[in-house]
Formats: C-alpha cells, structure tokens, sequence
C-alpha cells in the first residue's frame, strides 16, 4: 500500500479566483487543477465573503441566484474552512490582509496573486510564500 500524499492548501486571491472561474484566462488551469484535487483551496469567512461580494460585481451580470451557485458548486466544496483571528497589519491595502492572515492559519503552501500590494510583500511574508499566477500553474498544475 502506498501512502497517502497530503494535498497542498492553497489561498487565491480574489482577483486570480475570478479568472479561474469566469474567464478562460491563465486561471483557467488552477480551476482544473484544484478541482481535480491537486490542491484544496484555503478560506476563510472574510475571503469567501468577499469571493461572493466581487462575483455581485454589475460587470460580470450574474444574478444572484447564479453567484449562490458558484460559490455552492464550485467553491465550497473544494475548499477548507479557516476561522481566522484578525492579525496585524501586513500589506499596504488592509484589505489584502486577509489573504496573508488565512495562509498562515492553514499553513498553505502558498498564497497566489496577481495583486502588486502582496506581491510587494516578496516572495514570503513570514512563513507565507507568496507566489504569481504563472508560477502557480509550474508548480500546482503541470
């Protein structure tokens, strides 16, 4: 019997999570990937509020019926759940905090962004490697 490999947590950003699911973009491929188990998507409650807030966005013209279904569907069940405390500030924009508090909770291989405030941060802030979309795809998808 072989063992069992422990899946890797990863946290998206709001911004890469959304190009995951609604636009064939380089995204694409972490939706393929974390649906087919290579990894497990980290959240918390203020990051999936705010998946769920930014899918209302009037641009992208869901209904509100279909955002409740794409978090139902293809959200939920691929992700952890992480009750997280409210950290010290880390990122320029506090409003990425979240993203860093999150991967540090569920010690997440890494948090990945397109966003130029957490990527300001380096290639780690504290115990979190914080890493683009492209390298992502090398590392989580091939």
């Amino acid at each position: 019997m072989g063992e069992k490999k422990e899946v890797a947590r990863l946290v998206l950003d709001t911004n890469v999570l959304v190009s995951a699911l609604l636009f064939r973009s380089e995204a694409s491929v972490l939706f393929d990937a974390w649906r087919g188990g290579r990894f497990r998507l980290a959240v918390s409650d203020p990051i999936l509020d705010e998946y769920a807030r930014v899918f209302e966005y009037p641009k992208f013209r869901l209904s509100q019926h279909e955002v409740a279904a794409i978090m139902a569907e293809f959200v939920s069940p691929y992700c952890d759940r992480f009750r997280v405390q409210r950290g010290p500030r880390l990122c320029s924009d506090p409003d990425d905090d979240k993203f860093i508090h999150c991967a540090h909770a569920a010690r997440a291989a890494a948090l990945v962004t397109g966003d130029r405030a957490l990527l300001a941060l380096g290639p780690r802030c504290g115990r979190v490697h914080i890493i683009s979309l492209s390298d992502a795809r090398m590392r989580y998808c091939l």
